[in-house]
């Protein structure tokens, strides 16, 4: 006789038949139920993610929190003693904000339980639903056994069934499903929650239109195991009952059993089924609370992509899914059940492409034979399949508009004849470079005696640089020989790039040209001041301070006040003149000092020794200087915005015209005058509105009517406004501004040509209309691919510690790894991206890059520009600018052509990733959206906190039950 015969020959015999009263005792004595054994037991509870489920012997457990679950896990507590568990859950602890809301805290397991109950006071539909668990030879016989057979042959993720009674009037069908679909497509869902709802109600709809159980219309399914975090009946488990009014009549008190009525369970085995009971796009849905309508699941994304466009991302999957580095591998589309889906094989040895992606997946469903076990969630002991980004069908609609930019530049920028011609040729990067160069040809050479101004873009590591500096002799010639300047002129970002680019001139130049022409580096002089000074600091006068002192210039105040280190200027200056003294000198420099040549700045005109023998005569020297000094060819390489567009907020202009026009200034108005000026007007404004004096003296030299003045207006570049994350950029938003075109480059030299890499000024020049631009892009050659893990952790602030973790696992293999991003100088081998524009040094070298959200100041003068431009992306197209500046260092043009790659891993702020999306067509390089198992455990660990003292705390329920089970034993 078994435990409970006495229970069911007094209280259930007589409501229940013999044969129903047998079901009972067979489910007593049942083998230990999968469901408990190999999943609640197993995947309840991980400190490492701070994953777990609830398990409790009663309902009112505060917090739903794991402390009891910790305790069985360590042997502190019996599982025979439990009753009711729930879905995963984020851990929390009792000072934590979100403890008494575990719906805020629904995680993503490796399986989750769907349960169905009929909380229903029938006994004839109580005995209706017993006659379901019954067979004759195979529990998938039953009624419930082809309804399960049924939801299997549909949906590819339903892994099996449990049916666990109550212990009074209900039972609960557990539906096992697995999540390896969501975790990878989905990896930080918007609401978890809603998606499981989703698939409650998707089951749901099944279960009550089943010809298999035929529901009576009169009971339909309690809603409130619709939530996951809701407790429901655990597996073999025991409790007391609580209830006057139970069922069978049982008293208060006594012990109930929640027998495994029927089970059958098909882990870690490939099942058929096109659909999924979890759709990722239900994972996606902002967060709700109320139930919706019924819903049919996997409702596929229709692409309306064109056979050419289908070729072409038939060609990406390919390259994702090559079945090389990474299984599966893309066999083909398949259009035999209506809409588009991609089929894979699994091995090597698959000759049937089982395994598939449905166009609203962003993973492959797994199906057939899996030797390797292939799995799309982290940790699961298998192979790590790659993702897209986005659903394969959203996917699709990128590479197609991607496919149509061989007709169109990035972005849908019609290309003018010589941008396709080259595009059409760009067939390899061999190709590519050879056609740069007649592209360049056509610049410069054909037109060297046709002054102008033109701005060339072109992919990153493409040699537009080095074509020009083996050029430059011939250049020169050319200039010479049309009675032009002859003087050139290379501009960088930094002293650092004008060296680099110096030495790859000297290197470049044929041996009969080193006797006529030298590569000078050129500091600016308020560089050699400083460094003569020895550093800022003490005595070191700026432009404001020599205007204090009475002076006109800096240059007149250290010549008068600090003549030892005026001598050591004209030294420095001699020097640099007898370094070049008999050959041509081709200068290199920084940007401010080749944007300030044509004005004739103190570095251009000190390169003459006559004005070093004459400096009481400048004024009158000017002149004639300027024209010695005057450049023929100026080449200016990874230009920025502000050297094309003046950008100023609206308040700090209207200040400096009042403090102009109120003080009277003009053009005769001395330096003196205009700091005194300057010191008593600001004395008497708010901090907030103060105008430094070397910025109030540039911005009143403007006038006024050469200012465009514009509104900024909400473009919602880093999403939705005032959701409580991007409320810092709100009011970046909407400011007023003055903005005009700095013409700079049709004074500097005869002829200058501006490189650049970017869309940005690229966006603004032609909004400016003062170049003629030429804009190169390749879509003919194969993107390199840079591993991109998204991460939510990710800011500014948080930068340095993932880098950080990252290098110390390089470090462990022996890797060296370089850096590249912002606020990283903690840290060593980094470059800001703007130190790594142009730079050659990172070849070859393993680069991990950084990427995170603008600042509200930098984002508002992004908007500016929007308005000046009548666009709405120009903020997002700077970090794609970025990601391809920095991607450029080491791959692209600059990898090698045989042999293996350079890693670049790109770390990148989820929210930001989201964002740049739709401009992808302007990337260079395919981002594959990694995510993978290391990234996660680093965000993890910085996540995780010390578990609290209430996770060993004692259980006075626990102690209840434990003392009934002992009597009813005894």
């Amino acid at each position: 006789m078994n435990t409970y015969e006495p229970m069911w020959a007094k209280y259930y015999a007589p409501k229940l038949s013999a044969r129903e009263i047998n079901q009972f005792r067979r489910a007593e004595m049942r083998c230990p139920s999968l469901l408990l054994t190999d999943v609640i037991q197993t995947e309840s509870f991980d400190p490492k993610t701070r994953r777990y489920m609830a398990v409790a012997n009663r309902k009112e457990v505060r917090g739903r929190n794991h402390f009891l679950r910790a305790e069985l896990g360590e042997g502190r507590a019996e599982w025979e003693l439990q009753c009711l568990f729930t879905n995963a859950l984020q851990m929390s602890f009792p000072w934590e904000d979100d403890f008494s809301h575990s719906s805020d805290r629904v995680e993503i397991a490796r399986h989750h339980i769907i349960t169905i109950e009929f909380d229903s006071m029938s006994l004839p539909f109580f005995k209706q639903q017993l006659s379901w668990f019954r067979f004759e030879k195979k529990p998938t016989d039953s009624p419930i056994g082809k309804f399960l057979r049924h939801l299997r042959g549909k949906y590819a993720d339903v892994a099996g069934l449990n049916v666990t009674y109550s212990g009074n009037k209900s039972f609960h069908y557990h539906f096992v499903v697995e999540t390896a679909l969501i975790a990878g497509a989905v990896s930080e869902p918007p609401s978890a929650r809603l998606g499981f709802q989703k698939a409650w109600d998707r089951l749901r709809d099944e279960f009550i239109t089943s010809t298999d159980l035929m529901v009576p219309s009169t009971e339909r399914p309690d809603e409130s195991l619709r939530n996951p975090e809701n407790f429901r009946r655990l597996p073999n488990g025991m409790r007391l009952n609580d209830k006057e009014d139970h069922f069978f009549g049982v008293p208060v008190g006594d012990v109930l059993m929640q027998v495994v009525m029927w089970e059958h369970l098909t882990l870690q085995r490939s099942r058929g089924g096109s659909q999924t009971l979890l759709v990722p796009a239900d994972f996606s849905m902002a967060a709700s609370t109320s139930a919706t309508a019924p819903r049919t699941g996997g409702t596929q994304v229709q692409t309306s992509v064109q056979p050419g466009e289908e070729a072409y991302c038939a060609a990406k999957l390919e390259a994702i899914f090559n079945g090389v580095e990474a299984w599966p591998k893309f066999a083909g589309f398949d259009r035999s059940q209506g809409a588009l889906r991609a089929q894979f094989f699994n091995s090597p040895g698959d000759r049937h492409p089982a395994s598939m992606m449905r166009s609203d997946f962003a993973t492959v469903l797994v199906q057939g034979a899996n030797p390797d076990g292939l799995t799309n969630v982290d940790d699961a002991g298998g192979t790590l399949m790659p993702r897209l980004p986005r659903p394969l069908g959203e996917m699709m609609e990128l590479w197609s508009e991607e496919h149509r930019q061989r007709q169109l530049g990035p972005g849908g920028r019609v290309r003018a004849p010589v941008e396709q011609q080259f595009a059409d040729s760009a067939t390899t990067k061999v190709a590519a470079t050879s056609a740069l160069g007649e592209v360049i040809n056509d610049l410069i050479p054909s037109k060297i005696n046709r002054p102008g101004v033109d701005l060339l873009c072109a992919p990153e590591g493409i040699s537009k640089s080095g074509t020009l500096l083996v050029n430059l002799p011939r250049y020169h010639r050319l200039l010479s020989g049309h009675g032009l300047p002859s003087r050139m002129m290379f501009a960088s970002p930094t002293y650092d790039g004008a060296e680099e680019k110096a030495q790859a001139f000297e290197k470049a130049m044929r041996a009969t040209d080193k006797n006529h022409f030298a590569a000078v580096v050129l500091p600016s002089f308020s560089r050699i001041y400083e460094e003569e000074f020895g550093g800022r600091g003490g005595n070191f006068i700026t432009h404001t301070a020599a205007a204090g002192m009475g002076f006109s210039s800096r240059f007149d105040a250290i010549r008068k006040c600090q003549p030892q280190i005026m001598e050591h200027i004209r030294k420095r200056y001699a020097a640099l003149h007898s370094s070049y003294e008999g050959r041509h000198p081709v200068f290199f420099t920084v940007h401010p000092v080749a944007q300030s040549w044509g004005s004739g700045p103190d570095s251009r005109l000190l390169l003459s020794p006559t004005f070093w023998d004459n400096p009481s005569e400048r004024g009158a020297l000017r002149s004639g200087l300027m024209e010695d000094t005057r450049l023929g060819f100026l080449i200016h390489d990874e230009i920025d915005a502000k050297s094309i567009v003046d950008l100023q907020p609206a308040e700090t202009v209207a200040t400096v015209r009042a403090l102009a026009e109120g003080a009277g200034w003009t053009s005769k108005t001395t330096k003196a005058t205009k700091f005194k000026d300057h010191h008593r007007f600001m004395g008497q404004l708010p901090l907030s509105q103060f105008v430094s004096f070397e910025e109030a003296c540039r911005i009143a030299e403007v006038r006024e009517t050469d200012w465009d003045v514009i509104a900024a207006h909400p473009a919602g570049e880093y999403g939705p406004r005032s959701n409580g994350f991007e409320n810092i950029y709100d009011q970046a938003e909407e400011r007023h501004w003055c903005l005009r075109a700095r013409n700079w480059a049709d004074i500097a030299a005869h002829k200058t040509l501006i490189l650049t890499t970017e869309a940005v000024p690229v966006a603004l020049a032609e909004r400016g209309g003062l170049w003629d631009i030429t804009a190169l892009d390749t879509p003919l050659i194969e993107k390199d691919r840079v591993e991109t893990h998204p991460l939510r952790a990710l800011r500014s602030s948080t930068a340095v510690e993932h880098v950080a973790d990252w290098t110390a696992e390089a470090d462990a293999v022996g890797c060296e790894l370089f850096a590249i991003g912002n606020k990283l100088d903690a840290l060593q081998n980094t470059r800001s991206h703007i130190a790594a524009k142009g730079s050659n040094e990172l070849i070859g070298k393993h680069i991990i890059q950084t990427m995170t959200l603008m600042t509200p100041d930098e984002y508002a003068r992004y908007q500016a520009l929007n308005a000046w431009t009548g666009r709405d992306d120009l903020a997002r197209l700077k970090h794609i600018d970025d990601i391809n500046q920095s991607a450029g260092r080491n791959l692209g043009f600059r990898a090698p052509q045989a042999g293996p790659k350079p890693s670049h891993t790109l770390l990148i702020n989820r929210r930001l990733f989201d964002c740049l999306i739709p401009l992808f067509s302007h990337l260079r390089y395919d981002l594959v959206d990694a995510t993978a198992a290391q990234s996660r455990k680093n965000a993890r660990k910085r996540g995780q906190k010390v578990l609290h003292p209430l996770l060993t705390s004692g259980n006075r329920q626990l102690q209840r039950v434990r003392t009934a089970l002992t009597n009813l034993a005894a």
